[in-house]
């Protein structure tokens, strides 16, 4: 029987990847969500036969990506222990059709209906518990106080960690998810605060005995609030203060900038290179044309090598002031 899913992981699985979604039919020209007898999304998750793992091989995944309708033909169950979610199938296609990443359109595929995550509090459960005691291993939550931070305390190489509350307990989980960890490396996301996020949590395979706990896809939703401030609040006393400098500060700057010309014109005139006095010393460079490394166009065309010489860098938080035009 075919099947068809919104995809809500495409995750990094012992060279290969795992893809997994929750269902969806066509009913009545539109999508809708499968569900199961408590009314909670139905998850699919493919299993390939001609792999170690069951992973998906990369040159199938690269064609699948997160919140695109998939479609797997002549899927099969194949439930391994708490991985009740698995079946075969003979291709994975994507549609065309694919959702955007809004907090309207997640809320609708978290599940919230159980007490912890993954049959315990910890960041594992152990492989007996695995087979008898939890009967899922994937699922999407809604999660606050939120931290993505960098584990670099064992790895020769840095692992990256999500921090979080669910239901009043802390987690503490790796992040397998290529495209979130491929942002952090080139700089498009930082470490840090993320408030609240969504997130396809699952467990991973056998490993010491245990299956560990995993953050297999990321969705950064939340934004900062933008308040327009009013007259009598505490911004009112910075604004002031703030206005009369930087109006200080655009006149300085136009008087300096007419004054560097002015220098430059004499210098010019003069053939001198260099200027030496008590308070100040002036060079001249003449214009020239030289080559300039287009760091945006490097990392467009060549992205898998940018990335490997991309380092985690941690900035400070800053605001940026822009005076607003006043109209006439």
């Amino acid at each position: 029987m075919d099947r068809f899913f919104v995809c809500l992981a495409n995750s990094y699985k012992h060279g290969g990847r795992c893809i997994a979604g929750v269902e969806v039919e066509w009913h009545e020209d539109r999508w809708r969500i499968v569900r199961d007898e408590r009314q909670m999304p139905r998850w699919v998750r493919p299993v390939c036969r001609d792999t170690n793992t069951g992973e998906i091989p990369n040159e199938v995944a690269d064609d699948v990506r997160v919140l695109d309708v998939v479609w797997l033909k002549d899927a099969e169950p194949c439930a391994d222990g708490a991985q009740t979610e698995n079946v075969y199938y003979t291709s994975i296609t994507a549609i065309g059709k694919r959702y955007d990443a809004s907090e309207r359109l997640l809320e609708r595929f978290v599940d919230e209906s159980h007490r912890h995550l993954f049959y315990n509090y910890s960041k594992s459960i152990p492989h007996a518990a695995f087979a008898t005691e939890c009967s899922y291993s994937i699922l999407l939550l809604r999660v606050t106080d939120a931290e993505v931070f960098a584990d670099t305390a064992t790895a020769e190489y840095t692992r990256y960690r999500l921090r979080f509350n669910y239901r009043d307990h802390a987690y503490d989980i790796p992040i397998t998810d290529p495209d979130y960890l491929r942002q952090l490396s080139c700089g498009h996301k930082h470490v840090g605060p993320k408030g609240t996020l969504y997130v396809t949590c699952s467990l991973g395979q056998l490993y010491e005995g245990y299956h560990h706990k995993l953050a297999a896809c990321i969705f950064e939703t939340s934004q900062l609030t933008t308040i327009v401030a009013p007259q009598d609040n505490w911004f009112e006393e910075y604004e002031q203060e703030l206005s009369r400098l930087m109006t200080q500060r655009e006149e300085i700057d136009s008087r300096i900038q007419a004054l560097r010309l002015k220098i430059q014109q004499q210098m010019e005139t003069c053939h001198a290179t260099r200027i030496n006095s008590t308070a100040f010393t002036i060079s001249y460079t003449p214009a020239r044309t030289t080559m300039q490394f287009d760091s945006k166009a490097f990392r467009e065309e060549q992205s898998e090598l940018y990335a490997n010489y991309c380092r985690p860098k941690t900035r400070e938080a800053t605001i940026t002031i822009k005076r607003n035009k006043v109209e006439e």
